[in-house]
């Protein structure tokens, strides 16, 4: 089995790029929070998944991610580009502790989740991913994050805003201020 991959990004749009490794190029699919620089070196943990008519290559940051995802599949109803969009969408602590707090409403606001499938993911995962939600909800970055979202920011450019600072240095109203700043000023 593939276990990862390491290679030079030659192309880049959100949720794919083009590998080269020697004479080969390869697509693989990886999450939204994964933004490599074009012409830049990186190691990707992957999943391959043949299907009767396509073979499909998946790309992680890091092993974390890889597990999760794999958690996330066992899931019914869970194919692997819906559990790739899930990893992808905040940082895995994040999503962990929010399926151990069985914080439904918050797991619906990922594209593809519904109200039904929120749930099923917490009843299926519910214990399972409390090893992976050990520094999470509850700290600056989150608090904040949760705050820009319900000020009605996208949950992935809040995440990005936040991430961008050194939480440890601040509290959650100083992240939320500095964020919304920084967004104000990256839409101009």
């Amino acid at each position: 089995m593939l276990a990862g991959i390491k290679g030079k990004v030659i192309f880049h749009e959100p949720g794919k790029l083009l590998l080269e490794v020697g004479p080969v190029i390869f697509e693989i699919l990886v999450p939204l929070s994964l933004h490599p620089s074009v012409n830049s070196e990186i190691n990707l943990f992957t999943a391959l998944f043949i299907r009767e008519e396509n073979v499909v290559l998946l790309g992680f940051a890091s092993e974390i991610e890889k597990v999760f995802f794999y958690l996330v599949l066992t899931v019914p109803g869970v194919g692997p580009k819906l559990a790739l969009s899930i990893v992808g969408f905040m940082p895995v602590p994040d999503l962990a502790a929010m399926i151990e707090s069985g914080s439904s409403k918050s797991l619906e606001r990922i594209p593809g989740v519904g109200k039904k499938l929120a749930q099923r993911l917490i009843g299926d995962l519910k214990g399972k991913v409390s090893k992976f939600a050990a520094e999470s909800l509850g700290g600056p970055e989150s608090q904040a994050v949760e705050i820009l979202v319900d000020l009605g920011l996208e949950q992935g450019k809040a995440w990005e805003a936040v991430k961008s600072f050194h939480s440890e240095q601040h509290s959650v109203d100083e992240l939320v201020n500095l964020s919304l700043k920084r967004l104000g000023e990256t839409s101009r």
